[in-house]
């Protein structure tokens, strides 16, 4: 039997059409303990009619089922609060709306961006619809809608949302995805070049293997030297310089108070600039702390670690390590949608420099 892709143009419109035609079976009502419902359809538009004691929306607002007969405003931070119903198309007063899982909503309120921009849900504010679409690992990318009209009309048409993973690039629709005769053993990986998921042999044409480092637990890089100061602003003790590129890694540190009563402080920085939490203890024995950094690192990097006291007291700092393992993440400009770990576990080259 011959055989296709589909595309999502073709998808896009079997999905109107079983809504239309699901619209045309008529009106239908429904009540419960969190408040009543009713719906009605005309033109393949369907709009629901909600009492909903101080439901708080307004019009052009995504929401999503939160109970019987209930609705929250959705948001795109989690699958859960992602799974839009519709869209709010008349506020009657406080305790009375309508929505539109599907149709046109005409108000002032639809975005003001161009005719034809596809409207996502916000993962950053409850209810909104934006042009600009999630790209955070975890959030979910939610088509909602189409504008007809800025400032002016779209046409709600929810989609099927996707959770963001991570990866250079993003999995999103069939379009994206061009698989020519597949064979046992090859991987999807994204193609920096086309913009398109491609199969390929771990080993074939497009290029050298390269590995990226991933946070593990075993040290691989270590500057162990003690070094302390008595300064009460954030002083530089620790300092290593990458030779090589790095993704993923964990640094880890044994800081020590002087005396109990009078923490000590310590800070990871790059390149002068702080980016881990800042630490403190106060025992004197030490304390080890441990932190992920999933980004990647360049060549020349600097990874310092910012040390200060209380006054009067003393803050050491020593056993800083770097803690990863290799993995497989792309094939010349192929990048791997899931990196492959690898028995290949040598220490990338750095340098330690410590002031």
């Amino acid at each position: 039997m011959k055989s296709r892709y589909i595309t999502k143009a073709e998808l896009d419109a079997r999905f109107l059409k079983f809504l239309r035609k699901k619209a045309s079976a008529g009106a239908a009502s429904s009540s419960g303990s969190s408040g009543s419902s009713s719906s009605s359809s005309s033109g393949g538009d369907v709009e629901i009619t909600v009492a909903q004691t101080a439901h708080g929306f307004a019009v052009g607002d995504a929401i999503r089922c939160s109970g019987t007969n209930a609705y929250a405003k959705a948001q795109a931070d989690t699958a859960a609060d992602a799974e839009v119903v519709g869209v709010v198309s008349e506020v009657t007063d406080a305790d009375n709306f309508k929505y539109k899982p599907i149709g046109i909503i005409t108000s002032s309120n639809v975005p003001n961006v161009t005719a034809g921009q596809v409207l996502f849900l916000s993962a950053a504010t409850a209810g909104l619809l934006t042009d600009t679409e999630p790209v955070t690992e975890g959030y979910v990318s939610k088509p909602v809608a189409v504008v007809l009209e800025a400032a002016g009309s779209m046409l709600v048409l929810t989609f099927r949302g996707v959770e963001i993973s991570e990866g250079l690039g993003l999995l999103n629709d069939l379009d994206d995805v061009a698989v020519a005769s597949p064979a046992a053993g090859q991987v999807l990986a994204y193609n920096s070049e086309t913009g398109d998921w491609e199969n390929m042999e771990i080993a074939g044409s497009a290029g050298a293997i390269k590995t990226y480092s991933v946070a593990g637990a075993t040290p691989r890089n270590d500057n162990d030297t003690q070094k302390s100061t008595s300064a009460t602003s954030p002083t530089k003790l620790k300092e290593i310089k990458l030779n090589e590129p790095m993704k993923g890694i964990r640094i880890s540190f044994l800081l020590t108070a002087s005396e109990s009563g009078k923490p000590a402080y310590a800070q990871i920085y790059r390149n002068g600039a702080a980016i881990g939490t800042l630490r403190s203890t106060t025992e004197i024995a030490g304390e080890t702390f441990t932190e992920d950094f999933n980004t990647l690192w360049a060549v020349n990097d600097l990874i310092q670690i910012y040390v200060y006291a209380t006054s009067g007291g003393t803050a050491y700092i020593e056993t800083m390590s770097f803690c990863y393992d290799r993995a497989i993440a792309a094939c010349g400009s192929w990048h791997l949608v899931t990196y492959l770990p690898t028995v290949e576990q040598t220490a990338y080259s750095v340098t330690n420099q410590d002031p």
